[in-house]
């Protein structure tokens, strides 16, 4: 999406991050609808892998993105610290977890920070463990307990050919259901910020209407 200052435009990737992750979602639904057994969902694996994989990590992607707009259009984040005080409070935060990032913003803005306990901040909690556990993957072995699994287990469905002899990360995240979570959980984290720190909304009803259903277009 292109932002116009001035004369200058800017390019901005939180709502195309997002927009970009649904899309995933809806073709990693198309490839369920055509997959009828295990062998066949074999063959074509590795694609809902790639889409998989991808919705989730936009997802994140825009949430972190968002942030660094709002920093741009609103600077300082509204607070009255002079530049140099601003700057070196940023250095040390920028380097903290997005989720800190979000409140130390809220807290700049001098609105209420985000419950830690309600469920928008503990899913998105979770689906940035997530996108962790493949940002920075490890080997592992089927029958060994390295994801966040007790958050992730009723959130979503995972893939339908799923068995418990393997992992629900990676291959039970393998599924629409998950990456629909991602993008939904992403939606409604900068939706409830955006409402909290009463900054214009980054969407718009085009964009509402395209989030409305996550399922392909037949």
């Amino acid at each position: 999406m292109m932002h116009v200052t001035g004369i200058v435009q800017q390019s901005r990737m939180a709502v195309r991050n997002l927009q970009h992750a649904a899309r995933f979602a809806r073709l990693c639904q198309q490839i369920e609808r055509e997959t009828v057994n295990a062998d066949f969902a074999a063959s074509r694996y590795h694609e809902i892998e790639a889409y998989a994989v991808a919705g989730i990590q936009l997802s994140v992607a825009s949430i972190e993105a968002n942030l660094n707009e709002v920093l741009e259009d609103t600077p300082k984040f509204g607070c009255s610290l002079s530049d140099g005080a601003f700057r070196k409070i940023w250095e040390v935060w920028e380097k903290k977890p997005t989720l800190d990032k979000y409140q130390l913003a809220l807290l700049l803005l001098e609105k209420n920070e985000m419950p830690r306990g309600e469920s928008i901040y503990q899913n998105t909690k979770a689906l940035i463990d997530l996108r962790n556990v493949f940002v920075h993957f490890r080997p592992i072995n089927d029958n060994e307990a390295n994801q966040p699994t007790d958050e992730l287990l009723h959130k979503f469905t995972p893939n339908r050919f799923f068995t418990r002899t393997e992992n629900l990360v990676p291959q039970g995240c393998m599924s629409h259901s998950c990456v629909t979570w991602a993008v939904q959980t992403s939606l409604a984290f900068i939706r409830e910020f955006l409402s909290r720190s009463q900054l214009r909304s980054i969407f718009n009803s085009r964009d509402d209407s395209y989030f409305a259903t996550l399922e392909e277009v037949e």
